[in-house]
């Protein structure tokens, strides 16, 4: 009961109206089909005797059968409305906790499925959260509706009543297995739609467009939505065929009532011990509540259902949030300590026993043939990951023990960075903020890019959430990233992990060496597996297979390293016309 406990305080503090709107619901719909029960035997019963209060009866009639339906549209109208805004605020925490989880686990399968369910839980109006809420209105009106019925059957006789309540209870559990059946059944086909949800992705990527266009590999993904639909539908067949029976069995259980319910109110009628009227009250009234009942264990069904989709909700309640401070030093130092790393669930260290000191304003090169561990080291170095084994200094403390918030200390550029659907402004700040940030666009040359378009720094970039955005060259991204990398202002190191490794080494040397005029007071560091590129570094830092081969400037290590050396003139020869 908690998940239940829990959408109860969620709709009293947004919005607590929804419960008067569930009441009033309940009231009028509860009592609409007493309406044409009570007053078709009014009509029998009176007819002969009272004809002239008729005229008043049926303006009577129609106008409370207007007024419930109005109510019934205008109420649910309204409570929709309002479900809606609680569902909003709940589809908004899953996000803040996609948002706030840390890198090392949002690359986790596991993690990624908990919060694809936790939005499958919240996003629908029909379904988990929404369809819980939706079914509360119709909940009181059958509480309204057994009320009603209890009044009527109370009259019929004791054995009666008795009996068609037992085999109703009958009928009820063999038809409950059903709704039981289908949850479990759809509950085994999770994993199987995230496939099939994962393979929709794949199919609108863009990217996954041109290769399946150029290559035509249509077929590959049919083969992959062939099989996930064989056995979910595989599965379905053998579920139908299950509750198939279940039905049939409910059934004849249910045949067995309605000829004792036929029994009863046949001979009642005839030994005179009801009359015409009361045999239609208790005629309709029976089997309206047959109809209700069955209503009933549906919507009981329906809720148990939202109910457990409800619940992965539940396993992202708790947003991960450091309570570290900003804090920004005059000065930085940052210090690898005999730092080893592997992955989660890996035996294998992708680095090893790496020590060595970043001193404040240096510019340090990462460099290394492909495997070398770079990128992995970045990410450490970046806050992305914590150290398997060792420890990462700050000014000489031990980052674990430290308040300060690192990641806001750092600035970087990625190989798989990317543009985000927002206009320029909004892709160089990462945020909301207008401030002018002109003297960026001219230090980046991204200004020549901007005034070619009417809404300058306002365009917007990609396709994706504007019909009329546009999208960036490589050249032109890089220019942006750079900016991105400067408008960062109190960020104390760079770090740029090969993100020019689709441009030539010319290119690449260029920008490398651009980043290092315009970003002033940082530590930098420079990822790149072509050596040429960093020459221009304090330190270079050679990597290989997950260890510090060697370090020191770059005619240093020509002079004391042949792997390094080895490497440089393999790759000048290669690039000779380019350098």
């Amino acid at each position: 009961m908690t998940e239940f406990k829990f959408l109860m305080r969620k709709m009293a503090k947004l919005e607590p109206i929804m419960f008067l709107l569930i009441a009033l619901y309940g009231l009028f719909v509860g009592i609409k089909p007493f309406l044409w029960i009570i007053s078709p035997a009014f009509i029998l019963k009176n007819y002969s005797t009272n004809p002239e209060i008729f005229p008043i009866f049926f303006i009577g009639l129609f106008f409370i059968s207007s007024l419930i339906s109005f109510f019934d549209s205008f109420i649910m109208g309204n409570y929709r409305m309002r479900m809606n805004h609680v569902r909003y605020k709940m589809m908004n925490m899953v996000t803040e906790y996609s948002l706030y989880l840390p890198y090392a686990q949002k690359k986790e399968k596991s993690e990624s499925e908990k919060i694809n369910n936790a939005m499958m839980a919240v996003r629908s109006p029909w379904e988990g959260a929404g369809g819980i809420m939706m079914d509360l209105p119709n909940v009181f009106a059958m509480l309204t509706s057994i009320a009603g019925f209890l009044w009527i059957f109370l009259r019929m006789d004791s054995w009666l009543l008795l009996t068609t309540l037992t085999i109703t209870v009958i009928s009820s559990l063999i038809l409950n297995k059903i709704p039981k059946t289908y949850d479990k059944y759809w509950a085994s086909m999770s994993p199987n739609w995230n496939k099939f949800a994962k393979l929709n992705n794949e199919m609108k990527s863009p990217l996954s467009k041109q290769d399946i266009l150029i290559y035509n590999s249509v077929d590959l993904f049919k083969s992959y939505y062939g099989k996930t639909n064989r056995d979910r539908i595989g599965e379905l067949s053998r579920v139908n065929s299950k509750t198939l029976g279940f039905f049939s069995l409910a059934n004849v259980v249910n045949l067995l009532r309605d000829g004792l319910i036929m029994y009863w109110l046949l001979t009642s009628l005839i030994s005179g011990r009801i009359d015409i009227g009361d045999f239609y009250v208790y005629f309709t009234a029976i089997f309206a509540f047959i109809e209700f009942n069955r209503q009933s264990m549906w919507v009981y069904s329906d809720i148990r259902r939202n109910y457990t989709m409800f619940k992965p909700f539940f396993r992202i309640i708790e947003v991960f949030k450091d309570d570290r401070e900003e804090i920004y030093p005059d000065k930085l130092e940052i210090t690898f300590d005999d730092v080893s790393f592997k992955y989660p669930k890996s035996k294998d260290y992708v680095l090893k026993n790496i020590s060595f000191t970043i001193r404040n304003g240096e510019s340090i090169a990462l460099v290394g043939e492909n495997g070398a561990g770079k990128s992995t080291l970045a990410l450490i170095l970046a806050g992305f990951y914590k150290p398997t084994e060792g420890r990462i200094l700050i000014n000489d403390k031990d980052l674990e023990d430290s308040k300060i918030d690192y990641k806001k200390l750092v600035s970087a550029v990625f190989q798989d960075s990317s543009l985000l659907p927002f206009s320029f402004k909004e892709n160089v700040l990462l945020s909301s903020e207008d401030r002018d940030i002109n003297h960026i666009y001219s230090l980046t040359n991204l200004d020549e890019i901007i005034e070619k378009y009417d809404k300058k720094d306002r365009q917007s970039l990609l396709r994706i959430l504007d019909s009329e955005g546009i999208d960036l060259s490589g050249g032109q991204k890089q220019r942006l990233f750079l900016a991105r990398a400067i408008a960062k202002d109190r960020s104390k190191i760079l770090i740029l992990d090969e993100p020019t490794a689709q441009l030539d080494a010319l290119n690449e040397r260029e920008l490398y060496m651009l980043y290092d005029d315009l970003i002033e007071n940082k530590s930098s560091i420079f990822i790149s597996h072509r050596l040429a590129s960093t020459k221009f570094c304090d330190r270079i830092i050679y990597l290989r297979d997950g260890k510090i081969l060697a370090e020191g400037s770059h005619d240093e290590l020509i002079g004391t390293c042949p792997d390094y050396r080895d490497l440089y003139e393999l790759q000048a020869k290669n690039y000779k016309e380019a350098l």
